[in-house]
């Protein structure tokens, strides 16, 4: 669509236009998608800013964002300098600001305490329950109340849902209606490339 959208614009200009990416992690296979599906390098310089590495440096990137045709963002709320209300007073007027939905679901796991692991990143295990080793047995043998299972699954199928009314991209349908078949979340932060996919496209 960004690609569409600036091709009928911007034809005939030699000089390429500036599209800045500020998201999390997800932002590299977005960008992955955009170079295989389109032309869009031919129009586009693209910057990827990996957003959690630079929350507390605004001042760095701040040309970069008075600069750019087009900002790709996740909707930061508790970073003031990143807040759409703040990049809004500094981007060019025509500027075009996409909100990318920052995707995450726990919903698939149980709602019960973790423990951070001392030899695993977070990013190959996200949540391990808080449980030790000579417990183990009981663990896995626990009687599972069915009943809190559904209504905290219900409880993050809302939060997805906001997560959505608060970007430009529509996922939750896509979402409800494929979940069941194909996997979706890999852990409660990281998308699998289905839902990836879906929204990159």
């Amino acid at each position: 669509a960004i690609y569409e959208h600036f091709r009928g614009n911007y034809r005939n200009v030699e000089k390429k236009k500036e599209l800045v990416m500020f998201t999390n992690c997800h932002g590299e296979r977005y960008i992955e998608m955009f170079k295989r599906d389109s032309d869009i390098e031919k129009i586009f310089n693209i910057q990827y800013i990996v957003s959690y590495e630079q929350l507390n440096n605004f001042d760095r990137w701040r040309y970069t964002f008075k600069n750019a045709d087009v900002l790709i963002i996740n909707n930061i709320k508790n970073y003031n300098d990143y807040t759409l209300e703040n990049l809004k007073k500094i981007l060019k007027k025509d500027a075009l600001l996409i909100v990318l939905p920052f995707v995450r679901f726990e919903g698939y796991w149980l709602p019960e305490k973790y423990k951070r692991l001392k030899y695993f990143g977070g990013n190959s295990v996200s949540y391990f329950p808080n449980i030790d080793i000579g417990n183990i047995d009981n663990y896995l043998t626990y009687d599972i109340n069915e009943t809190i299972i559904k209504k905290y699954f219900n409880k993050c199928l809302t939060k997805l849902k906001s997560i959505e009314n608060e970007s430009d991209i529509k996922f939750y349908d896509f979402f409800i209606e494929n979940h069941r078949e194909y996997p979706m979340f890999r852990d409660n932060y990281h998308p699998t490339m289905n839902m990836l996919e879906y929204i990159g496209k």
